[in-house]
């Protein structure tokens, strides 16, 4: 889908991320209300915005705000040959697994990250234990060991941020949730009306960012809003 209209709107923000480039002054990144999408949202293209004419991501339609969830809840999970109750996600693009901080199951049990040190993959994979997680040495894919060595139903694989924007954009009129910070935007952004709950990390992130506007804003179990 080309994206322009809401007849043919992109699926998802892995979409939005891949066509950020072509974000100009003025435009509107806009999720339909009711609609649930598995993020994070990283914007990164620097200068797409102006203070004239910023870049806004709002909702459109009547109902409830659309919600971005920052933990991949819905990525899928397969069985690593040769290794009992170890599960891995699929590549979700290149190097997407560094970003990814946290692992916990859906009944709030945090994993631990076993770290590799100068173990061989092989021998990495068979050091995990019950309840830890690792990464691809590329970066690509998520590695569980189960607590109970069956599949996992749902995980959530928690980056640093939920939506990241760059300078003079507006975020507006969300539900953020299950991530690091819930929103970081940039330098003389605006951050008004969102509801952001359940990050292990600040609601929104200021730091070091300069004349943001914020207000009215909604934010639960965060450890703070910076």
């Amino acid at each position: 889908n080309p994206g322009t209209n809401s007849n043919s709107p992109w699926q998802t923000l892995a979409k939005v991320v891949q066509k950020e480039s072509s974000l100009k002054p003025g435009d509107s990144l806009l999720l339909k209300a009711g609609d649930v999408f598995d993020g994070p949202l990283y914007i990164s293209v620097l200068y797409p915005a102006a203070a004239a004419a910023p870049v806004t991501i709002d909702r459109y339609g009547t109902g409830a705000n659309p919600i971005i969830y920052g933990d991949h809840e819905t990525v899928t999970w397969s069985a690593t040959p040769g290794y009992t109750g170890i599960y891995q996600t699929p590549s979700l693009g290149p190097s997407w697994a560094i970003n990814v901080s946290k692992v916990y199951d859906t009944n709030g049990f945090k994993y631990y990250q076993m770290a590799r040190g100068t173990n061989t993959w092989t021998n990495y994979l068979s050091s995990f234990t019950n309840g830890c997680w690792g990464k691809s040495s590329d970066g690509t894919a998520i590695y569980v060991r189960t607590l109970d060595n069956n599949p996992p139903p749902q995980m959530r694989l928690m980056e640093w941020g939920c939506v990241s924007t760059p300078s003079y954009y507006t975020v507006q009129n969300l539900e953020i949730c299950y991530g690091g910070k819930g929103i970081e935007p940039g330098n003389y952004g605006i951050v008004r009306s969102n509801y952001i709950h359940d990050c292990y990390a600040a609601g929104i992130g200021l730091y070091q960012v300069w004349g943001c506007q914020v207000c009215s804003n909604i934010v639960v179990r965060a450890a703070s809003t910076e």
